[in-house]
């Protein structure tokens, strides 16, 4: 399909939640469409704060708020997305149950 044929296309209904957790542990967010670009980014939290989405994966809640303030259109849906964000973190730094080695020979 042609780019040309894309943009001529409907408006599309399907959305994808995407959830970003980043190196500081800041939980945020994000809502794209079919062709990857970012509709909408928020601070999950403060949603929940605010009474927009009962918890981090409301996306019923989510999906209503986006559409009361016209950023989907009424027959849209979003369609939720998760990774093991705990496995995630976990697999690239070390626990407390590793032991580091050191390089330097103890007799030195």
């Amino acid at each position: 399909m042609a780019e040309d044929d894309i943009d001529e296309m409907e408006e599309p209904t399907e959305y994808q939640y995407v959830v970003d957790l980043d190196e500081r542990g800041e939980f945020k967010a994000h809502v794209e469409d079919f062709r990857g670009a970012t509709v909408w980014e928020g601070d999950i939290p403060e949603m929940v704060e605010d009474g927009f989405m009962k918890h981090n994966k409301d996306v019923g809640g989510l999906e209503e708020y986006l559409k009361e303030h016209g950023i989907l259109p009424g027959d849209a849906s979003i369609l939720g997305r998760y990774r093991d964000w705990e496995t995630d973190r976990k697999s690239t730094r070390l626990n407390s149950s590793h032991s580091a080695k050191s390089r330097m020979p103890s007799s030195a």
